[in-house]
């Protein structure tokens, strides 16, 4: 793969650039709205655009890691800190360098936006670009049903498992990022290595995960990184059951609620022309006793 070039370091859960800067300066996650809207800004790159961000952000944090001023942090966006830092003609087009929702993005916010661009990498490109070895063809039906199965057991049916854990979307992000990471022509990685060892490194989470977090996760040692790609698509077939039945479970309780309305709606009208046709009798007895 000759798309990307991850500079950080996976070799060692004790070096991480991400872990440093985390460290260093306090990081933010994006609001939900604000996320919408830099995905929508980020679906109307090309590819090589959204490599280019991916490295003018590697480029940024690399350098942020030499600082000393946790101010740079707080008061300065993406835009400042380019023009401080960075001639206007390298790294990115200026029709990037330009867009709001680019640019206006503060600094406390730019691992999450690192974050969010690598899971667009795989998706955009990585993702039809997998290793042979990591396909689904390198492995039979009856090994990749009994990997998913495995996996999701763990971690949907783990009593001890951190809660947030328990939501197939933070785990299929996860697996983007870390394919991304793995498949750098960088990368000299043993694929037979323990997925646990991976899974367990705080780097490879979002940074509202902690490490108490971290240490309930219980991944068999026979599940390997060759495993992760299979892992991945499993858990997206899996969350698109869960969807599935939970918008069928909602759609038969909104028609048992209207079920039960007609029910009452016509247990009501039952009444009332009971009650009518009992006035209406009445109103004859008593008309024959007046004659």
């Amino acid at each position: 793969m000759h798309f990307f070039n991850y500079q950080f370091e996976l070799y060692d859960a004790n070096i991480s650039l991400i872990n440093d800067i985390r460290e260093r300066f306090e990081q933010k996650l994006f609001h939900e709205q604000e996320q919408l809207e830099i995905k929508n800004f980020l679906d109307h790159l090309d590819n090589d655009s959204i490599l280019q961000l991916s490295g003018l952000l590697e480029y940024i944090l690399t350098y942020l890691r030499t600082v000393n001023n946790k101010n740079i942090i707080k008061m300065n966006t993406i835009q400042t800190f380019l023009k401080e830092n960075i001639p206007s003609k390298t790294c990115i087009d200026n029709k990037i360098r330009e867009n709001k929702s680019f640019s206006s993005i503060y600094l406390e916010y730019i691992i999450d936006l690192y974050e969010l661009i690598e899971e667009y990498i795989f998706d955009k490109i990585l993702c039809d670009n997998i290793r042979n070895d990591l396909c689904e063809r390198s492995f039979s039906i009856d090994q990749q049903i009994s990997i998913v199965d495995q996996f999701i057991e763990m971690i949907l049916h783990n009593n001890n498992i951190a809660d947030c854990f328990k939501n197939l979307t933070c785990w299929i992000s996860m697996f983007k990022r870390l394919l991304v990471r793995l498949l750098s022509p960088n990368m000299n990685i043993n694929f037979d290595s323990s997925l646990d060892d991976y899974v367990k490194r705080t780097d490879i989470w979002k940074g509202n995960v902690t490490k108490n977090d971290i240490q309930t996760i219980e991944i068999n040692k026979s599940i390997c990184l060759k495993h992760a790609y299979i892992i991945l698509n499993g858990l997206k077939k899996k969350q698109n059951e869960l969807i599935i039945n939970e918008n069928q479970r909602s759609q038969n309780n909104i028609e048992q609620q209207e079920q039960n309305q007609s029910i009452t709606a016509t247990s009501s009208d039952t009444v009332r022309s009971t009650n009518s046709s009992q006035r209406s009798s009445g109103f004859r007895r008593n008309a024959f006793r007046k004659y």
